[in-house]
């Protein structure tokens, strides 16, 4: 449970440090219209409704595996936006692609939780959203620094480092889930 614990952290305060401030990203790093930036949020939300069944869909099976390539996709994708994501069409995949992989984490933590502490599943699942809501008002902050001390890409490149050491230490944990 700690290593679900600590990936929850490490992912969603990433997470929440960049989509907190998205639409600062869209419009001052790639010139995106604000008229646009409600369907540009829309298309990420459905996207993140195809990425929880696809991640659901490969849990069971597959759960460190899931993971890992959650957490590698997060960084990829962040730091994909940070670096080319200067114009509306490439912001405008980059955040679909976004949505799409950060749209497993939920039930890929949830699942790993649960597999951590068989027989608590209500412990592990109350440990999950109190990590969940920390990080994501842990993340807001760091986010809301970085933007006022950097330029709103700096919050691309925290959510992307966050997620790459999620990422080896989904790689690096030593129990089999």
């Amino acid at each position: 449970m700690r290593i679900g614990v600590l990936v929850t952290f490490l992912l969603i305060a990433g997470h929440f440090a960049a989509y907190t401030f998205v639409r600062p990203v869209l419009r001052e790093a790639a010139g995106v219209d604000h008229a646009l930036i409600g369907g540009l949020l829309m298309a990420y939300g459905i996207a993140g409704i195809a990425g929880n069944f696809a991640a659901g869909s490969r849990v069971a099976a597959h759960l460190r595996g899931t993971l890992l390539a959650i957490c590698a996709g997060l960084a990829a994708v962040t730091a994909l936006f940070a670096l080319l994501g200067t114009d509306p069409v490439t912001a405008s995949a980059l955040l679909v692609a976004w949505g799409l992989v950060y749209g497993g984490v939920s039930v890929s933590l949830q699942t790993w939780m649960l597999k951590a502490a068989p027989g608590a599943g209500e412990a592990a699942s109350s440990l999950l959203v109190a990590a969940f809501n920390l990080s994501i008002a842990l993340g807001a902050l760091v986010g809301g620094a970085t933007v006022d001390g950097l330029a709103a890409t700096g919050v691309l490149w925290v959510a992307g480092s966050l997620a790459l050491v999620a990422a080896a230490t989904v790689a690096t944990s030593r129990k089999s889930l």
